[in-house]
C-alpha cells in the first residue's frame, strides 16, 4: 500500500466529564451479555473544513475536547471501565476514568484523495483507535475511544469506537447526536436514561426450554465461538431512492397479493441476501439465514423509556433454502416474507422468554450466535440512525464509513450521503465473492418488469459491474 496513506499519531489524552458525575457499579442486563463477544464498531465520520492554519485545527480539537466533556457529564457510563467480572458478572464501574482521546494525520493526502482511494475501506479502521476487549484487561478498557484525523490541505476525521457489551447502535448514536448538541451550544435534545434495571426487573413468564426459531440463540462458553475470516475484504456501494422503489413495485409483484407494502430496509435485505447467496455458490438445497437486529425498546410492555441507554436489541433470523430464496417464481418477495415473519415473532412474550433463559444460563458469557457460519449473513446497523446528522457546528459529514468488519457476510446500512431516500450499504465477503456479487446482474441494476414504471433507456439494461456502478447504484469505495 503507498506510504502516502500513512496514519501518525501526535497525541493521546484523555477527556474527562466536566464535572463529578454518579459514582456508582452498574449492573449490565442479558441483552448486554448478549454481545459480550462482539468486536468493537468502529464508526468514522468525515468532515470537510478549512484547516488552513495549525491555530484553526487546534480550535476545532479543543471545541470537540470541551464539548465531549460536557456532553460526559450526563453520558457518564461511557467515561467508567468494566469490572473484571472473576467473582461474579461483568459490571460498569462509573468512575470518570475517562474516554481516550487520540489525534493524528495523515500528512500527504487530502480527505478527497483517501475517500477516492481503492485503499479507503481498508485503512478506515486505522482512523478509529479501538480499546482492547479482553476481560482481563476490564479495569483499563474504556467502552468508548475517540480519534481526530486530520487530512493534507483540510479535511477532519472523526473515529469513534465503542464496545457493544455496554451499548447498541441506537445508543451510540443518541450519544453522538447529543454531543453534536452540546458542540452547537444546544441542550440535549434526549437525555439518557442509565436505569437498567428496567430489563433486568422484567416480570417473569413461563420459562421456554427453547425458545421460538425465529430468535439467534446465544452459544455458551462451552460451544465453539464464530471464526473470523483472515482474507476478506468490504467495498461500499449507494443504493438509490428510485431502485429501491423498483425493488418494493418487484416484491409486491411477485407476492400473489399478501405484500401491500413493505419497508426499504426488508426489501433491500432481501435483494442482497438473494445477491449473497448467488456470490457464495450455494447448492439449492443449502439452508441459508439471515440475521437481523430488532430493538426492543417499544416491543416490550411496559415500553423502554425513549432515552434508554444500553442494548435493547435482539438478533432474530429468516432461514431459507437457496433454491427457494433464488427461485424466478418467489423472488424478491419470498425472502421480504420471511424477514417480516421472523421480525413480526419478537413481540413482548417471547422477548421476555429470551430475557428469562439468559438469566437461567448463570454466569456464562454468551460467545454470540452462529452468525458467521459460511451460509450466514447479518446487518449490524440500521439506516434510521442519523448518520449524517452528526454537525459539530461545522456542517454534517461528507461521508460516513465503519471501520474493519469482524468477518465474511457482516452488513452495515447507512442512510444515504445523498438523502431522499438511499441507502448505503456496506458488505464484507471473501474477495472472490464480492467480485462475483458484483458481476451479478441483478446487483446492481434491476430488470424492468410489468410491476415497473416504463423503462428508461438509461437505467432499464441489465448490465454488469465494469469498475462504473450504473445510475440506480453507485459504489463508493
Amino acid at each position: 500500500m503507498d506510504s502516502d496513506f500513512s496514519i501518525h499519531i501526535h497525541s493521546i489524552s484523555t477527556v474527562v466529564p466536566a464535572s463529578l458525575t454518579r459514582r456508582c457499579i452498574l449492573p449490565l442486563t442479558s441483552l448486554d451479555f448478549l454481545n459480550r463477544n462482539v468486536a468493537c464498531m468502529q464508526r468514522i465520520l468525515f468532515y470537510s473544513l478549512d484547516l488552513d492554519s495549525l491555530d484553526n485545527y487546534d480550535s476545532f480539537v479543543d471545541k470537540l475536547k470541551g464539548s465531549l466533556a460536557e456532553t460526559l457529564v450526563r453520558f457518564y457510563p461511557l467515561a467508567g471501565r468494566f469490572t473484571d467480572g472473576e467473582s461474579e458478572k461483568p459490571r460498569i464501574n462509573c468512575n470518570d476514568a475517562g474516554v481516550p482521546f487520540i489525534e493524528a494525520a495523515m500528512l500527504r493526502k487530502s480527505l478527497g484523495d483517501f475517500l477516492a482511494s481503492p485503499h479507503c475501506m481498508d485503512l478506515c479502521s486505522e482512523l478509529a483507535h479501538v480499546e482492547s476487549s479482553e476481560l482481563a484487561d476490564a479495569p483499563h478498557i474504556a467502552p468508548v475511544s475517540v480519534q481526530v484525523t486530520r487530512f493534507k490541505s483540510g479535511g477532519l476525521a472523526v473515529g469513534v469506537s465503542y464496545n457493544h457489551f455496554l451499548i447498541d447502535g441506537y445508543s451510540f448514536w443518541h450519544f453522538m447526536k447529543s454531543w453534536s448538541e452540546v458542540a452547537c451550544g444546544q441542550s440535549i435534545s434526549l437525555p439518557p436514561v442509565h436505569s437498567r434495571e428496567i430489563l433486568i426487573s422484567q416480570p417473569p413468564v413461563t420459562y421456554m426450554s427453547s425458545l421460538p426459531r425465529y430468535f439467534a440463540i446465544p452459544a455458551t462458553a462451552s460451544m465453539e465461538a464464530p471464526v473470523g475470516f483472515s482474507n476478506i475484504q468490504q467495498r461500499m456501494y449507494s443504493f438509490s431512492a428510485q431502485f429501491i422503489r423498483r425493488l418494493k413495485l418487484q416484491a409486491m409483484a411477485g407476492s400473489n397479493g399478501d405484500i401491500q407494502q413493505v419497508s426499504s430496509f426488508r426489501v433491500l435485505c432481501a435483494h442482497i441476501w438473494r445477491c449473497l447467496v448467488r456470490a457464495r455458490g450455494l447448492e439449492e438445497s443449502e439452508e441459508t439465514r439471515f440475521f437481523v437486529g430488532v430493538d426492543v425498546r417499544k416491543r416490550l410492555v411496559p415500553c423502554l423509556p425513549d432515552g434508554y441507554f444500553g442494548n435493547a436489541v435482539c438478533a432474530v433470523y429468516a432461514e431459507s433454502r437457496a433454491g427457494e430464496l433464488l427461485s424466478p417464481e418467489k423472488g424478491t418477495a419470498h425472502g421480504v416474507r420471511i424477514l417480516s415473519q421472523a421480525i413480526a415473532g419478537a413481540t413482548d412474550g417471547n422477548i421476555k422468554s429470551l430475557l428469562e433463559w439468559c438469566d437461567k444460563q448463570g454466569n456464562a458469557y454468551f460467545r454470540g450466535a452462529d452468525y458467521a457460519l459460511d451460509n450466514n449473513f447479518v446487518v449490524v446497523s440500521s439506516p434510521k440512525f442519523p448518520a449524517y446528522g452528526i454537525n459539530y457546528g461545522w456542517g454534517d459529514p461528507v461521508a460516513v464509513r465503519p471501520g474493519k468488519l469482524a468477518w465474511a457476510g457482516i452488513i452495515t446500512f447507512f442512510t444515504g450521503a445523498r438523502g431522499s431516500g438511499d441507502i448505503d450499504v456496506c458488505i464484507c465477503l471473501a474477495p472472490e465473492e464480492l467480485r462475483r456479487m458484483e458481476q451479478e446482474p441483478g446487483f446492481l441494476s434491476m430488470p424492468w418488469t410489468q410491476a415497473s414504471s416504463p423503462a428508461d433507456p438509461q437505467t432499464s439494461q441489465v448490465c454488469g459491474f465494469q469498475g462504473l456502478a450504473p445510475p440506480n447504484v453507485f459504489l463508493l469505495g
